[in-house]
C-alpha cells in the first residue's frame, strides 16, 4: 500500500526500492521510540499534513505552514527545509560525509549499499522530525538550533 503511495506522490518506480530494508531501518537506526514512530509515518506516508488535518478543520489551509505553498513539499522542497538541507549538506561535507541524497532517500532512508548509510539515515530522521515539530509550532527551522538538537540526540543514542 505505501509503495503505491510513493509511486503516486513521487513519481518513482517502487519496485526498485528495498522496502523490507526501509522498514528494518526504522528499528535499527535509533532507540528513540518517538523517532521510530515518526519515521514509520513518513515511510508509510501517513504523517498528518495540513492537507489531511484540514479535513477535520484543525487548520484553516492545506498550504505549507512556512511558505504557503503546497504541503506536499514540506520536508524537501519548501525554502525553509531547503535552507536547512543545504546547511546540513555543508556540515556533512566538512566532516567527510560526502553523500548526495535524493528527495525520497531523505524521507524514507538510504539503502544499505551506500557508505555511511546508518549515520545519514539517523541524521535525516532527526532533521525531518525537527522540521515537523517546527511546523507544529508554526515557527521557522533554524540550523543552529537543529545542530544543537542533533548533537544531543547523537549523545543520547
Amino acid at each position: 500500500m505505501s509503495e503505491t503511495k510513493w509511486e503516486n506522490s513521487f513519481n518513482i518506480d517502487s519496485t526498485s526500492i528495498n522496502w523490507e530494508n526501509n522498514y528494518k531501518n526504522i528499528i535499527s537506526l535509533t532507540i528513540d521510540t518517538t523517532f521510530r514512530s515518526f519515521q514509520y509515518k513518513i515511510v508509510t506516508i501517513i504523517i498528518p499534513t495540513n492537507k489531511i488535518v484540514l479535513k477535520v478543520q484543525y487548520v484553516s489551509s492545506s498550504f505549507c505552514t512556512f511558505c504557503n505553498a503546497n504541503i506536499k513539499h514540506l520536508f524537501w522542497e519548501c525554502p525553509c527545509s531547503q535552507d536547512l538541507s543545504v546547511q546540513l549538506s555543508t556540515l556533512l561535507r566538512d566532516n567527510s560525509f560526502n553523500v548526495t541524497i535524493s528527495k525520497t532517500e531523505a524521507l524514507r532512508g538510504m539503502s544499505n549499499s551506500r557508505p555511511l548509510t546508518n549515520q545519514c539515515n539517523f541524521i535525516f530522521i532527526v532533521m525531518n522530525y525537527y522540521i515537523f515539530k517546527k511546523k507544529l509550532e508554526k515557527s521557522t527551522p533554524v540550523f543552529s538550533e537543529f545542530k544543537a538538537i542533533l548533537k544531543y540526540r547523537i549523545k543520547t543514542e
